[in-house]
This record gives structure tokens, C-alpha cells and sequence, in this order.
């Protein structure tokens, strides 16, 4: 048997000493052994979660239908995927808030207070400069939030402003 390098995180190693602290190997190889095998383990365990779910062949259609009717595990299982809530919809999430700016509705939102200088915007504000950035994307042909854009077409001012407080923006203050 060939011996292989392997570097280990400051996080690996604390997670190895820790199996070996709790008697489950005694030395790091045999540690490493018995987290691959707990890791093979669990995403045996995952995928029969997904089957018994009905998850298996479109998890995220599903997931997203369940974490909109209220799911808390499907809400949170899509955060571990990466994914956030942007208005009401599930979207991916992007490296940080400038690379979702052009995907999605809220992240232009942000950029347009960030280009005026991160001002404490009001509700009445914030709706403006949604429904300006629903309009832009319209004109490029891009429909990151169709619910918003079908509620901004019928004018529909109530969906508009609890699609805005949803979003959570920091410059509206915490919410209780």
C-alpha cells in the first residue's frame, strides 16, 4: 500500500484529535478512516432521507414548493445548499452581494444604495429603487422575481411594500 500526503485544515485537525480523544481511533490514519467512513455513512443516510421525501430525481423544484408552503426542514436544507430567500423566491446564492447584484432583484436593490452612498432609505425609497430595478431587468429581459413582477405590472402596492420589508435590508433597521 502506497502512504499518501495529506494536509490537513486547522479545522481537520482539530476534528481528528477529537475522534481520538473520544477513543474512536487511536492515531490520526485511523481517524481519518473512521471519518470517511462516517461520512460515507451519512450521505447513505441523506440519500435515503431524499427517496423517502420523494427528493431524488428534481430535489430543488420540491424543496423550493416545500420551504414556500412553510417546510422548516426544506427551508433549511436549501440554505445548506447555497440557495437564499430573495423576495419571496429561492434563489442561488452568489460568492457575496456584488456577484448576485445582476441576478437577482433585491441584490440590485443593493447595488443602487450602494451607488448613492449607503443612505438610511425608508420603505417609500426602497420600493422606488425596486421597482426601478424591476423595470431595468424587464427591459434586458431577465425575470429573477416573476411574482414581483407580476405584482409591480397589476400595481399592486400592498405585495410591493411586504416583498420590500421581506428582503430585510440593513439600512431599514432590525425588525421585530
Amino acid at each position: 500500500m502506497d502512504a499518501t500526503t495529506i494536509r490537513l485544515s486547522d479545522e481537520d485537525r482539530a476534528n481528528i484529535d477529537r475522534i481520538i480523544a473520544t477513543g474512536a481511533a487511536s492515531n490520526t490514519s485511523e481517524a481519518i478512516r473512521v471519518a470517511l467512513a462516517q461520512t460515507a455513512e451519512l450521505g447513505s443516510r441523506m440519500a435515503a432521507i431524499e427517496r423517502k421525501l420523494g427528493w431524488a430525481a428534481e430535489p430543488l423544484p420540491q424543496l423550493r414548493k416545500l420551504a414556500k408552503a412553510g417546510n422548516l426542514s426544506a427551508k433549511e436544507e436549501l440554505e445548506r445548499r447555497g440557495f437564499i430567500l430573495d423576495g419571496g423566491e429561492w434563489v442561488e446564492k452568489g460568492e457575496d452581494e456584488a456577484s448576485r447584484g445582476t441576478l437577482s432583484l433585491r441584490g440590485m436593490v443593493i447595488d443602487a444604495w450602494k451607488a448613492a452612498g449607503r443612505p438610511r432609505w425608508d420603505l417609500v425609497r426602497t420600493v422606488r429603487a425596486a421597482l426601478a430595478a424591476d423595470e431595468e431587468l424587464d427591459k434586458r429581459g431577465l425575470n429573477p422575481a416573476p411574482m414581483f413582477r407580476k405584482h409591480r405590472k397589476q400595481q399592486d402596492q400592498a405585495y410591493i411594500s411586504t416583498w420590500t420589508n421581506g428582503c430585510r435590508f440593513e439600512w431599514m433597521g432590525p425588525r421585530g
